[in-house]
């Protein structure tokens, strides 16, 4: 346990003295009872009661031994207690307040000059005095330039709008003008969509028959041989579509009138010679 420090305030009044007093009491007294305890886990330990703590068995002379040396410190304890008992009550019973300053004494002869010592350091410096009264008031003084002008204020809100006024009567009527110039032709506009178209016109002549094809080749006899229904042998070669031919009222171009007549297909032949497709 460390020794208690006391501060260093230069001029140190007589309450804060006391109070210093009560503290250096006070820590005294927790140092006693740090010193108490140990006492107290030291007889612990030699009888083992301690929890955790195990320590070689003791005899009975070991526990009279450490019982003396117990009651030595706490004889020592409880003197210091009764000292820091006293030195408590005097500082509290002791008045914080000054007694009031004797009278001065006779003034004593005078001695001898000494040497002149060296000079002291400045007294601090001295509070500052009560504020004297105000004095008269002075004359006044000439009156000064005008300051610049204010700023504009801003413009304030617009009044309501006065009744309209009765309507006068209409005055008479002038003289028409001179007619102006035409002006320029504008611009044409867009072309309007195409009307519907009209109705087909009347059938024209027939045109002369074309002339006749020349025939497709003939199949082989085995070819017809190995087909199965008898309906594939009885089925000629088909002709190019009639409907070309009895339609005069279209007729083609001249350059159709030159082409012969289109025969059947020739993949009629082709589809004998597989029969497997049939």
């Amino acid at each position: 346990m460390s020794q208690p420090t006391f501060p260093t305030e230069s001029p140190m009044s007589r309450e804060d003295a006391i109070s210093l007093i009560l503290t250096s009491i006070a820590m005294e007294e927790l140092g006693l009872s740090h010193v108490i305890n140990a006492e107290g886990e030291k007889l612990q330990y030699v009888i083992g009661t301690i929890p955790g703590v195990t320590g070689p068995p003791a005899t009975v002379d070991d526990v009279l031994a450490v019982n003396e040396s117990i009651r030595d410190v706490l004889n020592s304890t409880v003197q210091n207690q009764m000292f820091l008992n006293t030195k408590m009550q005097n500082a509290l019973s002791s008045s914080v307040l000054q007694g009031p300053t004797g009278p001065t004494g006779a003034t004593g002869a005078t001695g001898a000059t000494g040497e002149a010592g060296p000079t002291g350091e400045a007294g601090p410096t001295g509070a500052t005095g009560a504020t004297g009264e105000a004095g008269p008031t002075g004359a006044t003084g000439a009156t000064g330039e005008a300051g610049p002008t204010g700023a504009t204020g801003a413009t304030g809100e617009a009044g309501p709008t006065g009744a309209t006024g009765a309507t006068g009567e209409a005055g008479p009527t002038g003289a028409t003008g001179a007619t102006g110039e035409a002006g320029p032709t504008g611009a044409t506009g867009a072309t309007g969509e195409a009307g519907p178209t009209g109705e087909a016109g009347p059938t024209g002549e027939a045109g002369s028959t074309g002339a006749t094809g020349e025939a497709g080749p003939t199949g082989a006899l085995e070819q017809l041989a190995k087909l199965d229904p008898p309906a594939q042998l009885e089925q000629p070669a088909k002709p190019g579509p009639p409907a070309q031919l009895e339609q005069p009222a279209k007729p083609g171009p001249p350059a159709q009138l030159e082409q012969p007549a289109k025969p059947g297909p020739p993949a009629q032949p082709e589809l004998l010679a597989q029969p497997d497709r049939i």
